[in-house]
C-alpha cells in the first residue's frame, strides 16, 4: 500500500504517513552487488572460516545466512597468501574433480560416505583429546591429525621375489601356457562376467603361507592344484614354514646353536618337498603334499589333525617309487643305474618318438617297450627276458628310498651281491651258498615284480 493511497483513506493522519515514508527512505540500504564485486566472493568467504576463532562454527553461520552477510564478505580484502595457497591447490585437480581432506588428510570421495565421515571425525576428535591430555600444543596437534597414515600399514606384505616362494606355474615361461597372448592390450578385451583374461604374463600371483604339519594346513593344496589344471591366469606358490620350530626361535635367545632345536615334522615335509623339487619337478612336489594329506586324512585319526611321521615316510615313498617305476617301464634300457645302450637292443621291442631302424637306433633320445604283437608277450616279462639288469631294479628302489630317508634298518643288499666284497679268505662253500641264496632272492623278486 502505498503513502498516497494511505493519505487519501486517513486525511487527518498525512503528516505522521509521510514522517514515516520518510524514515523508511532513510534507512533503506542497498545490498545490490555489481559483477565485478562477485569475481573474489570464494577467496573471500574462505578467509573469513579461516580466520575465524571457531571455523566450523563459522561456516555454519555463513551456509544458513549468506544472503544478509554476502555483502560484507564482499568488501574483505583478500591476503596475497591465502589467494596463493588456492592457486597452487587448483593446480594439482583436474578440471571436473573434487577433492576432501580432513584435517589435511586426504579422503577418497568414491569410497566416503556421511557415516563414514562421522567416523573420521570422530576418531579425529578422541586422538585430539589425547593428544590434549599429553598437554601438547594445538598448533602441533594440528600438524599430527593432518598427517596422513597409508591405509595398508597394518597388513603384511611377502616379497613374491624371493626364493622362498615355490611356485607351482610360470605364465611366461610355461609351455602350456605359450599358445596365449602375451600383449597387455588383451586386459581391454571383453570376456564374460568374472573371467579373468588368458594374459601370457605374470599378473596376478596367489600365495600361500603353510604349514604343512596339519591337514588344515595342506587344505588350500589340492584348490591350488584343481586351479592349475583348469589354466586359471593366475601365478600360484607357497611359503612352508614350521610354526613350531618358529615358536622355538620366538622362546630362545638367537645366541644359542640350531642344534638344539628338535626337528618337527614341519621340517620333514619341508625337506623332502625340496629334495623332490630338485631332482625332479615342482609338479610332483605338490603331488607329494597332495598324497601327505590324503594319508593323513584315511588314517581315521579323529583325535587331532595332526600328521604323523609314518604317513609322511607313506606319501613319500608312494611317490618316489611311482616315478621309478615309470622310470623304469619307460626309459628302461637307459636306467641311470645300469646305463644300458639303445644299440645293443633287440628293436622289435623298441619304440622312439620318429621310428627309428637298426641306422639310426644308435641316435634315438626317448624309447619305451612295446607289447610282443606276434607272441603277446607283456613288455614287462620281455624286459626281465631280455635284460638281465631287470631283477636288481626293484632293490635300487628300495635302497634308493632307505637312503632318503635315513632309515636305521640295514640297507637291502643286492641278491648277487656279497656281504664283504673284501674279504679274500671265504671258502668256495660259502660262495656256493651265497650264490643259492642269491638266486633265490632274485626269483622272489621276480614274482613279486609279476605280480605288480
Amino acid at each position: 500500500m502505498t503513502a498516497q493511497l494511505k493519505k487519501e483513506r486517513k486525511p487527518e493522519l498525512t503528516s505522521e504517513i509521510m514522517a514515516f515514508r520518510d524514515y523508511l527512505l532513510s534507512s533503506t540500504v542497498s545490498d545490490t552487488l555489481d559483477v565485478w564485486e562477485l569475481k573474489d566472493l570464494g577467496h573471500q568467504t574462505v578467509q573469513r572460516i579461516v580466520h575465524a576463532s571457531d571455523p566450523l562454527q563459522s561456516m555454519q553461520e555463513i551456509n544458513q545466512n549468506f544472503p544478509s552477510i554476502v555483502s560484507s564478505l564482499s568488501r574483505m580484502k583478500v591476503d596475497d597468501s591465502l589467494r596463493d595457497e588456492i592457486m597452487a591447490n587448483q593446480l594439482m585437480i583436474p578440471p571436473g574433480k573434487s577433492l576432501i581432506a580432513l584435517n589435511g588428510a586426504l579422503l577418497n570421495i568414491e569410497d566416503i560416505d556421511l557415516y563414514l565421515l562421522l567416523d573420521l571425525v570422530h576418531q579425529d576428535l578422541l586422538l585430539a583429546d589425547q593428544f590434549s591430555k599429553l598437554k601438547i600444543p594445538h598448533s602441533t596437534v594440528r600438524k599430527l591429525l593432518s598427517t596422513s597414515l597409508p591405509s595398508e600399514s597394518s597388513m603384511f606384505r611377502v616379497d613374491f621375489r624371493s626364493t622362498h616362494v615355490h611356485y607351482l606355474n610360470n605364465l611366461e615361461e610355461d609351455a602350456k601356457y605359450k599358445w596365449w597372448r602375451s600383449n597387455l592390450n588383451e586386459i581391454l578385451m571383453p570376456v564374460f562376467p568374472g573371467q579373468l583374461r588368458q594374459i601370457r604374463k605374470n599378473i596376478f600371483h596367489a600365495v600361500f603361507v603353510l604349514d604343512p604339519a596339519t591337514t588344515r594346513g595342506l587344505e588350500p593344496i589340492d584348490m591350488i592344484v584343481s586351479l592349475y589344471e583348469k589354466n586359471v591366469p593366475v601365478r600360484f606358490g607357497i611359503i612352508l614354514y614350521s610354526s613350531k620350530y618358529t615358536m622355538q626361535l620366538e622362546n630362545h635367545s638367537s645366541k644359542e646353536v640350531d642344534n638344539k632345536f628338535e626337528e618337527d615334522i614341519s621340517t620333514l615335509i619341508i625337506r623332502l618337498f625340496n629334495y623332490i623339487k630338485g631332482n625332479y619337478d615342482i609338479q610332483m612336489a605338490f603331488e607329494f603334499l597332495s598324497n601327505v594329506k590324503k594319508l593323513s586324512i584315511e588314517s581315521d585319526s579323529d583325535v587331532d589333525d595332526s600328521i604323523e611321521r609314518h604317513q609322511v615316510e607313506g606319501a613319500f615313498v608312494e611317490k618316489i617309487f611311482n616315478i621309478l617305476l615309470t622310470s623304469m617301464v619307460q626309459d628302461l634300457p637307459n636306467y641311470a643305474q645300469h646305463a644300458v645302450p639303445i644299440f645293443s637292443l633287440p628293436q622289435e621291442w623298441l619304440w622312439c618318438e620318429s621310428w627309428c631302424g637298426n641306422a639310426t637306433k644308435s641316435k634315438a633320445k626317448t624309447i619305451d617297450l612295446c607289447n610282443n604283437p606276434m607272441t603277446k608277450e607283456p613288455k614287462l616279462q620281455g624286459a626281465r627276458r631280455i635284460v638281465s639288469e631287470w631283477p636288481d631294479l626293484d632293490l635300487e628302489a628300495r635302497r634308493f628310498t632307505a637312503r632318503i630317508l635315513d632309515d636305521d634298518q640295514e640297507l637291502v643288499q643286492y641278491p648277487n651281491q656279497s656281504e664283504d666284497l673284501g674279504s679274500k679268505d671265504s671258502s668256495k662253500d660259502d660262495l656256493e651258498s651265497e650264490d643259492l641264496t642269491s638266486k633265490d632272492s632274485s626269483k622272489d623278486d621276480l614274482e613279486w615284480k609279476a605280480e605288480l
